[in-house]
């Protein structure tokens, strides 16, 4: 319980920081709509994440495990299009898909730093 309540506060600091970082990531600081995006973000880690992962072990096989970054790619994508007000990605065509990635690094580092502390 502990990690989730850390991850959720790290990963809200780390989201707002995004904000000034990268120019077409708009994330509302409004803390019920990030809190809400991050808690359907943790659902969605918990519950689809693990299903996808199996079903994608021969493609993770291929490419060397660079496939998980796509897989949470779509996770964020799904969880932005759960709560729309939280963060507005303004990219277009490879910049959509950069600023993805950009959030889903974001998120990731933050989930190492609260497994590797707690």
């Amino acid at each position: 319980m502990l990690k989730t309540f850390g991850f959720l506060i790290i990963s809200y600091f780390c989201l707002s920081s995004l904000d000034n970082l990268v120019d077409t990531i708009t994330v509302n600081n409004n803390w019920t709509s990030l809190g809400l995006f991050l808690i359907i973000l943790t659902l969605l880690n918990w519950t689809l994440l693990p299903v996808l992962k199996i079903l994608s072990i021969p493609i993770n096989f291929i490419s060397f495990g660079l496939f998980n970054c796509i897989l949470n790619m779509f996770i964020v994508w799904v969880a932005m299009q759960f709560n729309n007000g939280a963060i507005m990605n303004s990219g277009v065509g490879i910049g959509y898909l950069l600023n993805l990635f950009f959030i889903s690094l974001t998120i990731t580092l933050a989930n190492t730093i609260i497994n590797t502390v707690l």
